[in-house]
């Protein structure tokens, strides 16, 4: 299967976010996609010719991924990824941050992977109502996802990007 054959990409606010992701994404040697769920965002990224290791906590969407895109998943937690300190040039957090209960560990995982910049993206307005895992708010707006599958739901996603610096003081990051 395409990403252009998923069901998230006939949703406009789901494709503009893989294409904005897969358009900063490009140029990266390596990339790590945390929280991949179905593996669209993946295999969007895999189509552009990237290469992509995907990781998944829920049992579910490692099969889901494997299932709908053939993409072997690896199956770790967030705040604990089984990678070595800037494994990959660019770890991305796609809508997963808002499932932690402490989004701060789950960040600071994904800064701990990556060699150069990190790309994270967060629903924001009316998504899903009532979507029991979504933890937090910003500026007074829950984060949750939309009422359904139609061309008239409100949703804005906030695509963040971050590029690593050199420390000008010689510290080191553990310090």
């Amino acid at each position: 299967m395409k990403w252009s054959d998923h069901y998230w990409y006939k949703i406009p606010c789901m494709r503009a976010r893989v294409e904005e992701i897969v358009s900063r994404a490009k140029g990266a040697a390596s990339i790590v996609e945390v929280g991949c769920n179905e593996g669209f965002l993946s295999q969007a990224l895999k189509e552009v010719g990237l290469n992509v290791t995907s990781v998944d906590n829920d049992p579910k969407m490692v099969g889901a991924a494997k299932n709908m895109f053939g993409i072997d998943v690896v199956r770790g937690d967030i705040n604990a990824l089984p990678f070595k300190d800037e494994e990959f040039d660019l770890a991305i957090g796609g809508e997963v941050l808002e499932h932690l209960l402490n989004p701060g560990a789950g960040l600071r995982e994904l800064f701990r992977v990556a060699k150069k910049r990190v790309i994270i993206s967060l629903p924001v307005g009316s998504y899903w109502l009532g979507e029991p895992t979504h933890q937090w708010g910003i500026g007074g707006a829950v984060i949750e996802h939309d009422r359904g599958l139609n061309e008239n739901m409100v949703k804005k996603l906030l695509v963040l990007e971050f590029y690593k610096r050199g420390d000008p003081r010689g510290l080191r990051r553990d310090a």
